[in-house]
């Protein structure tokens, strides 16, 4: 997992004096080349750069900054070593979890955030709202095996900690599946259902529906065409801020559709949690629309990202992740090829057994029906079926 804490511009100038004197440190480590793996010990290190805490990732940086050395153009900027340190987090003057002495210290409560190197501190304040999930996450880091490092980017707009443990998926007293099928106009069709020995159970069935962005994109569009445009005479100042508040809108539009994201992957991880909780084995089956198909579209990157980040969260959570392409054309029940609504396009009809389903709805359906038929008996399969029979389970 991933957070991102602003930084602001008056404590950018001490996190610059540190981000120069790390990197100096890690391409003096990569010119040494003694050492082929990490030293056990600070004084094995014959340059003295590993010296200190906040200096603790310098070798890491040095084999990440060799390895881009070599993928190096000529015509290309050159690469940096990352900026990677420790991170302490505290709760009402209280530690909580991290490296003893980590250069970089949150506290949880308050929203402090502290960069010490040697002498200087760099301290600036965050929304605790900001800081809920990460909280959530230190609480469980001891029971869990969760490891936090510090990322500090070079344009300083934000500083990323990242949270990584090594779980794996395992076999339970049931499974858990949450299958999705991503669509860029329609949203995205999203159903839980899970298989025990206690039976099988439909939990939800959501369609989350993305933001509209048409109305933002066309003042957008209109802003830049009055800041840019040489056949409208408008003085300079006044171009200066159309184009700032296009900028403005556009960022209001990638703010959106990353919220969008988080709310699919959020729903995602609290029913993963839940059924490792239970005992259970999650599942997470998307159906990903090909790459090709999407070029041109408003949520191109958007819902290739959502795939991204749910395999992410698969392998955070001990979860398994598969992609697999199926038709929302075909009947959830018997797979014939239904016939197209006239009134609804998202609407089909079933031939071989008369039923009425959502198009995109049967594609969750039928990736739940593709995991049972792995990972559990034919009669979950049987009785999964008998439930979509229900008033309203198809969609329609």
């Amino acid at each position: 997992r991933v957070w991102k804490i602003p930084v602001p511009k008056n404590v950018q100038g001490a996190i610059e004096e540190f981000m120069k004197e790390y990197r100096l440190r890690a391409k003096l480590c990569s010119l040494c080349g003694k050492c082929k793996k990490r030293p056990k010990r600070f004084s094995e290190c014959s340059l003295g750069v590993l010296r200190g805490t906040a200096f603790y990732y310098v070798f890491e940086a040095a084999r990440v900054f060799e390895e881009n050395l070599i993928k190096w153009w000529p015509w290309r900027p050159p690469p940096r070593p990352p900026v990677l340190a420790w991170v302490e987090f505290y709760e009402r003057g209280q530690r909580l979890y991290g490296s003893r002495g980590a250069p970089l210290r949150v506290d949880l409560s308050s929203g402090t955030v502290r960069l010490v190197v040697g002498r200087e501190v760099a301290k600036w304040e965050v929304k605790p709202r900001k800081l809920r999930s990460l909280r959530e996450e230190v609480l469980r880091a001891r029971e869990h095996g969760i490891k936090f490092i510090t990322l500090i980017p070079s344009h300083l707009k934000y500083i990323v900690i990242t949270a990584f443990r090594e779980a794996r998926s395992q076999l339970g007293t049931g499974v858990l599946v949450v299958a999705l099928d991503l669509n860029s106009h329609y949203g995205t069709a999203i159903v839980i259902a899970s298989a025990s020995a206690d039976g099988v159970k439909v939990h939800a069935m959501i369609r989350m529906k993305p933001p509209n962005h048409g109305g933002r994109r066309r003042v957008a569009a209109r802003l830049q065409h009055l800041a840019t445009s040489l056949k409208v005479s408008i003085p300079l100042e006044k171009r200066k801020e159309y184009f700032e508040e296009a900028r403005r809108v556009r960022r209001r539009e990638k703010l959106l559709n990353e919220a969008f994201i988080n709310s699919i992957v959020a729903l995602a991880r609290r029913w993963v949690r839940w059924a490792n909780e239970k005992g259970f084995m999650p599942i997470i089956i998307v159906d990903k629309p090909d790459p090709q198909s999407l070029q041109g579209t408003p949520l191109q990157c958007t819902l290739l990202r959502v795939c991204k980040k749910l395999e992410n969260l698969a392998a955070y959570e001990g979860a398994l992740y598969w992609e697999i392409r199926v038709s929302g054309r075909r009947c959830p029940l018997c797979g014939a090829k239904g016939v197209k609504d006239r009134e609804n396009g998202r609407r089909y009809r079933c031939e071989g057994c008369g039923v009425t389903f959502d198009r995109d709805f049967s594609a969750s359906h039928r990736l739940v029906l593709k995991a049972f038929l792995a990972f559990a008996n034919p009669e979950a399969i049987k009785e999964y079926k008998r439930i979509l029979k229900k008033p309203g389970m198809l969609g329609a």
